[in-house]
């Protein structure tokens, strides 16, 4: 509260029992004094309603509104028309020279203004209130500030309302995105060999080959505020990831189709690029590859996989294949029916059926009303071939090197957080 405001207190309390100008009459008489008191005790910060005021003098409410309201406008027309120092003088001048002087169009603006810039510890209802009674003679005046106050204040705790929602709905936001960031991150696998990558000129990242612009996917580019250009993507989980990776507060940049890696199949040489090359605050850097639970079921993306994972050991990158929300981990725990496992087993050990095609399958699976997710699951749990387009299904899944360090790892996971 500023010297003004606690000098509007102190001249308001003497104004109640304060005498006429060059008389010994009270400005206002005794009772009009208690009830003004009451309704107005910025002493003790307090404000009686007419109604609780009313109870105690054994009079209506209407009657405590009028004394109330003859007692303000006694002390308003001893203020204006005093020619001697009296306190109702002294507080109508203060009153009109500080709401006067208030920043605001409007008589309730400048109100308001006067308000919070020297008494808002007290209830601006009451100051807006008394200080209307004081400057104005005409009911429509006050009832009008009045009013007007009631409706800015709604406003008011609207706005703050409205501020506090959108401080929630940030701070979950934000701990929403470190969930994720946190869930991103512990499901990297790293070597023994993990390189701190420092002073990279981001400019010289470029993709190393352009997206198929023609896919059945969605395509297309993202204007990256991270990244400070726009970065190319060839389907919707691609899309989704980098949205995920331009919110982590720990993601400096990343780049798509970072490197090319060639790998020998068969005796035949192959190129695979990844998806993306993710860089930490912390230096650190991990290969993603974004595929969906088909994807990381499918034995062709292990092949390219485990080149991929020779590659980041011999340059001190994590990996890590996942489609933004879930890795292999999840089909790995995955409950499925052990008849239907049982059964295509069993054919794919018969020497003369090596191979499962679809129609096979798909007779198998409306049999026993498999899921594809727990079909998945019973893949990548019994170290399966499976090749999706078009659809085999087999023995020859040689690429240990992913099971080894993906699939085995998870487990891993898996069995410590039993132990735990």
């Amino acid at each position: 509260m500023t010297s003004t405001g606690q000098k509007l207190i102190e001249l308001f309390n003497e104004c109640l029992f304060s005498k006429r100008e060059n008389s010994n009459k009270r400005v206002i008489t005794d009772r009009e004094g208690v009830i003004l008191q009451k309704s107005y005790d910025f002493e003790n910060n307090t404000f009686a309603t007419h109604a609780e005021i009313a109870q105690e003098f054994g009079l209506s409410r209407e009657r405590i509104r009028q004394i109330h309201n003859k007692a303000l406008r006694k002390l308003r027309g001893f203020g204006r028309r005093a020619n001697t120092d009296i306190p109702c003088k002294r507080l109508f001048d203060l009153l009109i020279y500080e709401v006067e002087s208030s920043k605001g169009e409007n008589t309730y603006e400048q109100l308001i203004s006067f308000w919070n810039k020297h008494i808002v510890e007290i209830s601006g209802d009451k100051i807006v209130k008394l200080c209307s009674h004081l400057l104005y003679a005409e009911n429509k005046d006050i009832n009008r500030n009045i009013s007007a106050y009631k409706k800015w204040k709604k406003l008011q705790f609207a706005k703050i309302k409205r501020e506090q929602l959108e401080s929630y709905r940030a701070e979950k936001y934000k701990q929403k995105i470190k969930q994720k960031q946190d869930w991103l991150l512990s499901n990297v696998i790293w070597g023994e060999k993990k390189r701190i990558w420092k002073n990279i000129n981001t400019q010289n990242l470029e993709p190393k080959r352009e997206v198929n612009q023609d896919s059945d996917y969605i395509t297309g580019y993202y204007e990256s505020a991270k990244c400070k250009r726009k970065i190319q993507y060839e389907s919707g989980i691609e899309l989704n990831f980098i949205l995920m990776l331009e919110c982590m507060p720990n993601v400096k940049f990343f780049v798509e189709q970072p490197t090319t890696i060639e790998y020998d199949n068969n005796g035949y040489n192959h190129k695979y690029t990844p998806d993306f090359a993710v860089f930490l605050e912390s230096g650190e850097a991990f290969i993603v590859e974004v595929k969906d639970m088909t994807g990381m079921a499918d034995a062709r993306v292990h092949r390219k996989f485990s080149a991929l994972i020779e590659f980041c050991d011999n340059h001190g990158f994590g990996f890590l294949i996942t489609d933004g929300k879930s890795t292999i981990e999840n089909l790995l725990d995955r409950k499925y029916n052990k008849e239907f496992e049982n059964e295509i087993l069993n054919r794919l050990n018969d020497k003369k059926r090596k191979t499962m095609l679809y129609n096979e399958f798909k007779a198998l699976r409306e049999k026993y009303e498999i899921k594809w997710h727990d079909f998945l699951s019973f893949v990548i749990q019994n170290n399966l071939g499976f090749y999706p387009f078009p659809f085999k299904l087999n023995h020859s899944n040689s690429h240990q090197i992913y099971r080894e360090r993906v699939i085995v790892h998870y487990q891993n996971n898996k069995n410590t957080q039993l132990i735990q």
